[in-house]
């Protein structure tokens, strides 16, 4: 067992040493910070909505809206970004010498990974909240499990087909940096060593 150990201690230590980590940082920080700004956007239309068509006023009729867009942040857009940011870092970086196709090819990647580490958040989240009687953010008190993770799956696969494009610009922007940036190591992820 610590011979199986002592080989596996290179192998996390070139994972936790490859380069690359702030490219695919602001890669993926620009994402959220979009997907943030939509949900800032969404909230404040659903505002105007509701006081203008309805009449509603006050923090406790306007309140659910905005705490709804608190909650997708943290539970959509974060997760979402965190996966974008892993694949760019760890599995397929962007590097200066990738054809247009490549780059492309990777950050679409990079959104299905944020749409299952998504899935994952919403599915564990339900679980935890049926487990603990605390109904949590996607478990409604009139729902069930099943329908806070369907809920869940669904919001993630709606946040890919709104965001896949906005992964692709920033991760085309981050190519194009690079290219007219270059820092003299190449992109090497798992994809890469494969």
């Amino acid at each position: 067992m610590a011979e199986r150990s002592e080989g596996m201690r290179p192998q996390v230590a070139r994972t936790l040493d490859r380069r690359g980590a702030m490219p695919a940082l602001v890669a993926s920080s620009a994402v959220f910070a979009a997907m943030l700004l939509q949900n800032v956007l969404h909230a404040a239309l659903a505002t105007a909505n509701a006081a203008g068509i309805g009449g509603v006023t006050g923090a406790g009729a306007l309140g659910p809206i905005w705490q709804a867009q608190l909650a997708e942040s943290f539970t959509g857009a974060l997760p979402f970004a965190l996966g974008i940011f892993a694949v760019l870092w760890q599995i397929a970086p962007i590097g200066p010498e990738l054809r247009l196709a490549q780059v492309v090819t990777r950050a679409l990647l990079a959104a299905a990974i944020g749409m299952l580490v998504q899935a994952a958040l919403a599915v564990l989240l339900a679980i935890l909240g049926a487990a603990t009687g605390f109904p949590g953010l996607f478990l409604e008190a009139f729902g069930g499990v099943s329908t806070a993770i369907l809920d869940g799956v669904i919001g993630a696969l709606h946040d890919l087909v709104a965001h896949a494009a906005t992964v692709v610009l920033a991760a085309v922007l981050l190519w194009g940096w690079l290219q007219r940036h270059p820092r003299g190591d190449g992109a090497a992820g798992t994809l890469d060593e494969v």
